[in-house]
């Protein structure tokens, strides 16, 4: 019996250790079509200055050569992420979506977009924690508020702090030959001069 395809949705946690998300899928028994979507104006005010493309250019060669090792491939894509991830899906017949959530309130909004149309769409959506102790809406008040001081709020939440074990990432990661994909050099992410050598070192790091 074939194993079915989940969609990991990549944005911040460019990682495949301790990747919550990727780990999911697997654990669910799923093969991961591992995905990254470029859209800055989806961010909003909240779009990437020069030093953070150049940093997301070398993130990502970084993630593409540790895909690599392990036999797979990124699918890189560009443009509207509802309408990349629905063309993707389609391809791969992917049943299920994982991602791990962001927090500007654009994004945050943009995701929940894509939860309910690929939840309606019949499949099954998992969301994620990969940056953060608490989710911003888990620590509360007794009245069911946001803390406003800390040492309340830090004496609420080290009460309910876990300490787990990192995710491993698979050892192996499927290949995924047929999907087109863009390189990372196409999202044009460098800028024109390496003024006064700022970023080169990224690119020779990764």
């Amino acid at each position: 019996m074939p194993v079915a395809n989940a969609l990991v949705w990549l944005r911040r946690d460019l990682r495949l250790e301790d990747n919550p998300a990727l780990a999911q899928a697997v654990a669910d028994g799923y093969q991961p079509v591992l995905v990254y979507i470029h859209d800055p104006e989806e961010a909003g005010e909240w779009a990437p200055g020069a030093a953070s493309k150049a940093w997301l250019h070398a993130s990502l060669l970084s993630l593409q050569k540790a895909i690599g090792k392990r036999g797979g491939r990124l699918i890189i894509a560009q443009g509207n992420s509802l309408k990349a991830l629905h063309g993707i899906q389609l391809e791969t017949l992917a049943e299920a979506l994982y991602f791990s959530n962001v927090y500007e309130p654009a994004l945050q909004a943009r995701d929940d977009t894509v939860a309910s149309v690929f939840t309606e769409r019949g499949l099954d959506v998992h969301r994620s924690n990969s940056a953060v102790l608490f989710e911003p809406w888990q620590i509360r008040t007794g009245g069911g508020t946001p803390y406003k001081v800390f040492t309340p709020f830090w004496r609420n939440a080290s009460g309910q702090l876990v300490v787990r074990d990192a995710f491993h990432c698979p050892e192996t990661l499927p290949d995924w030959p047929l999907l087109e994909s863009l390189r990372v050099e196409d999202l044009n992410l460098l800028p024109e001069k390496a003024w006064q050598g700022w970023y080169p070192w990224l690119i020779q790091e990764a």
